[in-house]
């Protein structure tokens, strides 16, 4: 649903400068799919991981899980923006559906008999766990959301990640207008995005068990981080033509994003 979707997407794009109704209907259509995909895949994943991987694993399996989505989004824009140039239509299509290819592919081998028989307890076979009975998903979602705590953090990543998209859906129609980016160009610069993000992630796992490479406690590591990188976009991008400024605040926000969730105390 998700490859398809994408896949569609770049077919709409394309007839919306010829056929602009009928782009727009398939279009519509297409991230419908894209929609339905992500949640789709996402949440199986979410729920396959918390299935079989024990309790004790299930943090730093969601802490890798996170990273080498980031690393996807990295490596696929970076991949793609050098491809894209000089663009066509028919490139636009032919990379969509070589990504959208691979991305199924690479999903299709890492589940394959992934719930096969395995070892109760061990790495890759079934864990058991009284939490683990019959029962619908609307008592699941009553009884989970009855929860305060469980209940402030979907709030919070449902506000977290719905700035997260906003911010890459403003930030390579700006590269264009403003900078005059070509489309791989700009499909580079989110890459550079997701890279400097994947950094400061992985920066941030090295360095939180550290108490000599924290700031001190009367500042805070997280509003120092993300005003600082946040700062640098309106000075920096008055410069018309700064495409390397440009690059740079990019790389400077995404490893900000990166390590605003750090505390003074390393949690």
């Amino acid at each position: 649903m998700l490859a398809g979707g994408g896949v569609l997407c770049s077919i709409a794009t394309v007839l919306l400068h010829t056929h602009a109704g009928l782009g727009l209907a398939i279009a519509i259509v297409a991230y419908v799919m894209v929609g339905f995909g992500v949640g789709a895949a996402g949440t199986s994943l979410l729920v396959l991981m918390a299935k079989r991987v024990d309790d004790r694993r299930r943090a730093a399996a969601a802490t890798i899980m996170w990273i080498l989505m980031i690393a996807g989004f990295a490596v696929t824009s970076a991949v793609a923006g050098h491809f894209l140039d000089p663009f066509s239509p028919q490139r636009l299509i032919q990379v969509t559906c070589v990504a959208a290819t691979v991305a199924f592919l690479a999903a299709l081998m890492a589940v394959w008999n992934v719930e096969g028989a395995g070892r109760p307890g061990r790495a890759g076979g079934p864990v058991t766990r009284a939490a683990d009975r019959n029962g619908s998903f609307s008592e699941a979602l009553r009884r989970v959301w009855r929860d305060p705590p469980t209940r402030a953090f979907t709030l919070f990543v449902f506000a977290s990640m719905l700035a997260y998209s906003a911010q890459e859906l403003l930030l390579e129609p700006f590269s264009g207008l403003v900078f005059g980016f070509t489309l791989g160009e700009s499909a580079r610069l989110s890459g550079s995005w997701h890279g400097s993000a994947l950094i400061g992630m992985i920066g941030v796992g090295c360095c939180a068990g550290r108490p000599a490479l924290r700031l001190p406690p009367s500042m805070d590591d997280r509003r120092l981080l993300r005003v600082g990188g946040c700062a640098l976009v309106p000075g920096l991008c008055q410069r018309r033509r700064a495409g390397l400024a440009l690059r740079l605040t990019v790389i400077a926000l995404g490893v900000s994003n990166a390590c605003s969730p750090c505390r003074p105390s390393g949690r």
